[in-house]
């Protein structure tokens, strides 16, 4: 191409040292190579080299390798974009030999894995979150349905909002819909068991509470019957103060008695008669 301008390489070319070292580094080769023809192809078409690079992207893997696709793969990969715009970027690709068809298998593919790596630099990060989306939705629906796992909600909240992005297929869709349901069981699940928890806890605050009444209740018994007896202490020790006041006045009283008693004839022998 650089030696003879012939884009349908159909013109013989020599090849000489000094124009490969002119060319520089290879891998600066690819990547200028690759940017020329996406924009010769978007001009072709008169479209946006961006959308030659999207649907360059799914030919390509989240690693950077080589992805075949099927015409029909594609389709699904790209919803949002026209399948007649979709073939006249197949038509052009593989004339400029970016990709090659193969009629055996009837897929497309990136002709080198250095093309691959070019497209997969290109990339932007809704095309990266894509790529990542169904690389997850395979790594389950690949498997046999016996070692299959749901999604969880992280995985289907991520999913979710790419899925508008391509086409599932209907095994994957269904596996997405049970997962959804799955979570939702899950979650009415955990509602269940949070809500008998919570009315284990009730009943188990009003057990408490019971037994903390009946307990108040026996304290103030006690402390009820603790007072009566202190009264009851009180008012016997006040008896008996009483009781002993009273003994001691009478037994003044029968001395005084007594004393009066003996000593009254005295006074009367003491007595003159005039």
């Amino acid at each position: 191409m650089e030696t003879t301008g012939d884009e349908k390489r159909q013109a013989e070319a020599v090849f000489t040292l000094s124009a490969l070292e002119a060319m520089g580094d290879i891998g600066d080769v690819l990547r200028d190579f690759l940017d020329e023809q996406v924009l010769k192809i978007a001009s072709s078409l008169r479209q946006q080299p961006e959308t030659i690079w999207h649907i360059l992207s799914p030919f390509v893997t989240l690693e950077g390798t080589k992805e075949p696709l099927s015409v029909a793969g594609l389709y699904r990969s790209l919803p949002d974009t026209d399948t007649a715009l979709i073939d006249g970027v197949l038509a052009e690709l593989v004339t400029r030999r970016i990709l090659r068809f193969t009629e055996h298998d009837q897929l497309y593919e990136i002709a080198h894995d250095s093309l691959a790596k070019q497209v997969h630099d290109k990339r932007s990060d809704e095309e990266i979150a894509i790529l990542e989306v169904r690389r997850l939705i395979k790594s389950q629906v690949n498997l046999n349905e016996e070692a299959r796992e749901f999604f969880t909600e992280k995985q289907l909240l991520f999913i979710d909002p790419y899925l508008a992005k391509f086409h599932p297929s209907e095994e994957e869709q269904e596996w997405i819909d049970r997962s959804w349901d799955d979570v939702q069981a899950q979650q009415e699940a955990e509602e269940k068991r949070q809500q008998e928890e919570l009315e284990r806890a009730r009943a188990q605050a009003q057990q408490e509470k019971k037994l903390r009444e009946r307990a108040q209740g026996r304290t103030r018994m006690a402390i009820f019957i603790s007072l009566l007896a202190v009264a009851l202490a009180v008012w016997a020790i006040s008896l008996r103060n009483q009781a002993q006041k009273l003994t001691r006045k009478q037994q003044r009283k029968k001395k005084r008695s007594r004393k009066t008693w003996m000593t009254w004839p005295r006074k009367k022998l003491l007595f003159r008669f005039p």
